[in-house]
């Protein structure tokens, strides 16, 4: 996360290009490099970005030919940015940015793709790492909010759609008996 407005460079997938990043928003990660190298966009594609951060996915996923994209993220000032973002590249009548939890803010879109690139990192580590500072972690063990994403999917993901949801572990540390 950044904690002032700065310029970068995505040089992933479909870059390179300009993003801008301002206070609180996630910098693009080797996660999000990772994901953009596995998605698999067919032209005309509806894609939900869940956990948009500054939209680098959900711009990516429009050069490879969505139709539609929507990105959503709990912090208001990512969705700025990201909407910043895509109208800065020509591609904000393709994407759009809601805030919200979750999959709340597109329960009336129905999506080819569904990206969730949601924090899996234990609330107490990512206390102390400073990233987030105005939304949830992951939880207790960093399994709860992914395992949330998936079950708020329900008829979201179109039959015969693809998800995107990366999964690691970072184990929590472990308390020694009292």
């Amino acid at each position: 996360m950044v904690s002032q407005n700065v310029e970068t460079h995505w040089k992933g997938r479909e870059g390179p290009f300009p993003l801008l990043l301002g206070p609180g928003v996630f910098s693009p990660t080797t996660t999000s490099r990772t994901l953009a190298d596995a998605l698999e966009i067919t032209p005309g594609d509806t894609v939900i970005d869940v956990g948009c951060g500054s939209g680098v996915l959900s711009i990516v996923a429009a050069k490879l030919g969505a139709a539609r994209v929507y990105g959503v993220d709990l912090s208001q000032r990512a969705v700025e940015a990201a909407k910043e973002n895509a109208r800065r590249l020509g591609l904000d009548h393709i994407c759009e940015f809601r805030g919200g939890d979750l999959l709340e803010p597109v329960r009336d879109v129905q999506a080819d793709v569904l990206i969730g690139d949601v924090s899996g990192i234990p609330d107490a580590i990512a206390a102390e790492s400073g990233w987030f500072d105005d939304v949830p972690a992951g939880g207790p063990t960093g399994a709860e909010l992914p395992a949330k994403f998936l079950r708020s999917i329900g008829d979201t993901l179109a039959m015969g759609g693809r998800l995107y949801l990366p999964t690691g572990t970072i184990p929590g540390r472990r308390q020694s008996p009292a």
